[in-house]
C-alpha cells in the first residue's frame, strides 16, 4: 500500500510538472511568435526563424508525447501471471507483437529465417549499426556500451549501455531476480561510469506460450525510474513474435521516453529483416573488442 501511494505521488508530481513546462514553454513561443515580425533587423536574419520553427517543432513532440502519457497513464492494466484471461488480454494486444504471424508460418521457415541464432545476429547488428561496442560476454549473456555526446556533473562523459541476455527458460520470478541484480549492477556502476540508458533485452526460445506471456507481465508491469537507474527492460520470444516492454514509462523524462519510442520501433523492425550478414559482423565485433581493450589498457596506465 505504500509503495502505490508512493507511486502515485510521483506519477502526480510529474505530471504537474510537466503541464507547468508545457504552458510556460507554450506562452514563450506564442509571446516571441507575436512579437518577431516587429522586429525588422531580426527578421531578416534568416538562422533566427529557423531557430524558432525549431523550436516550435520540439514543442509540438514534448505536446504529443505529454498527452501519450496521461493516455496511457490512464489505460494502464496491471495484469496477473496467474489469472489466465489476464494473459489472454496480453496475449491480444498487437503492440507486444515484433511479427504476429510469426505462428502461422510453416516450422521449417520459422526455424530458417526466425530461429534463435538469427534473431540474436539481428539483435547484434542493430547493435553493431548503432555504435555499441560489446564489453563483455560470456555463455548467455552479453553487456554493450557506446559513448554519447553528455557529461555528468563531474565532467564525466555518459554512455549508453545495453545488457543483451539469453534464457531457455523464464517465468516471472526469474525475470524479477535478474531486473534486481541488474538494479543493484547498475548501481555499483554509477559512480565510476555514469551511464544516462539502461536497457536489458530477454531473449527465449520456450515453446510454451502460457509461459512466456506470464513471465511477459513481469516485463510489462516494470517501471522504470531513477531509483532503477531508468533501467527500460523489454522481453522477445522467437517461436511466437512476442515483445514485451514496459506500458508505463511516466516517471522517465520526456526525452528518454521519445528515445526508448524511437528504439522499440526500430528493433522490431531489426527482427523482421532477414538479411544477415555474420562474416562482417564478427569481424567488427573482433575488432570492436580490441579497440575496446586498447583504450581500457591505455587508461589503466594513465
Amino acid at each position: 500500500m505504500k509503495e502505490t501511494i508512493k507511486k502515485l505521488y510521483w506519477k502526480i508530481k510529474k505530471i504537474f510538472g510537466q503541464i507547468v513546462i508545457l504552458l510556460l514553454i507554450g506562452f514563450a513561443l506564442y509571446w516571441v511568435g507575436t512579437h518577431l515580425n516587429s522586429l525588422n533587423e531580426y527578421v531578416n536574419m534568416k538562422w533566427v526563424k529557423s531557430i524558432f520553427i525549431v523550436c516550435l517543432i520540439l514543442y509540438f513532440i514534448l505536446f504529443l508525447n505529454t498527452i501519450s502519457s496521461f493516455i496511457n497513464s490512464n489505460l494502464l492494466h496491471v495484469y496477473n501471471a496467474a489469472d489466465s484471461k489476464n494473459l489472454s488480454t496480453l496475449n491480444k494486444k498487437r503492440k507486444y507483437y515484433w511479427f504476429k504471424s510469426l505462428k502461422q508460418l510453416s516450422s521449417s521457415k520459422k526455424q530458417k529465417l526466425y530461429n534463435k541464432e538469427n534473431i540474436s545476429l539481428r539483435l547484434e547488428q542493430y547493435f553493431q549499426a548503432n555504435k555499441y561496442i560489446q564489453i563483455s560476454h560470456n555463455e548467455a549473456t552479453s553487456i554493450y556500451e557506446k559513448d554519447v555526446p553528455f557529461y555528468n556533473f563531474r565532467l564525466k562523459k555518459k554512455k549508453h549501455r545495453i545488457f543483451f541476455i539469453y534464457k531457455s527458460l523464464l517465468n516471472i520470478l526469474i525475470v524479477d531476480h535478474l531486473l534486481t541484480e541488474t538494479e543493484s549492477f547498475i548501481k555499483q556502476k554509477t559512480v565510476n561510469k555514469p551511464i544516462s540508458q539502461n536497457i536489458i533485452i530477454f531473449i527465449t526460445d520456450m515453446n510454451n506460450e502460457e509461459e512466456i506471456l506470464s513471465a511477459g507481465t513481469g516485463i510489462v508491469n516494470y517501471l522504470s525510474a531513477a531509483s532503477t537507474g531508468y533501467l527500460y527492460p523489454i522481453f522477445i520470444d522467437t517461436n511466437y513474435g512476442h515483445i514485451f516492454y514496459p506500458q508505463d514509462n511516466s516517471l522517465m523524462p520526456w526525452y528518454k521516453r521519445i528515445s526508448i519510442k524511437f528504439k522499440i520501433i526500430q528493433i522490431k523492425k531489426q527482427l523482421i529483416n532477414t538479411n544477415i550478414n555474420s562474416t562482417n559482423l564478427n569481424h567488427q565485433q573482433n575488432k570492436d573488442s580490441i579497440v575496446y581493450s586498447q583504450e581500457q589498457d591505455l587508461t589503466n596506465k594513465t
